[in-house]
């Protein structure tokens, strides 16, 4: 099982987007400090607003349309390059 880390104070199941093409890991959860890092497969992760605001290769995360926390890599994928599974838990 994967852990992620995160400034929320709760823990939550998240589920990786494996059925999307792009591999998103998606928390289900908003993140409510602005400037959260979320730590993922021992990396800590800073938020971006877009995906051009990192390097290709580089993981972050964002904050997706539905306003929840989306861990993603810039012309990658979260769930092999981070190897980031089912289930995720985001603990404090």
């Amino acid at each position: 099982m994967a852990r992620i880390a995160a400034q929320t104070g709760r823990t939550t199941s998240v589920r990786s987007s494996t059925s999307t093409i792009f591999g998103n890991a998606m928390t289900g959860s908003a993140i409510l400090v602005p400037n959260a890092s979320i730590a993922a497969a021992g990396r800590l992760l800073e938020r971006e607003k877009t995906f051009s605001d990192r390097p290709p290769g580089a993981a972050f995360w964002y904050e997706n349309s539905n306003g929840l926390a989306e861990i993603a890599v810039n012309q990658g994928r979260a769930d092999r390059d981070l190897a980031i599974g089912i289930p995720v838990e985001i603990v404090s």
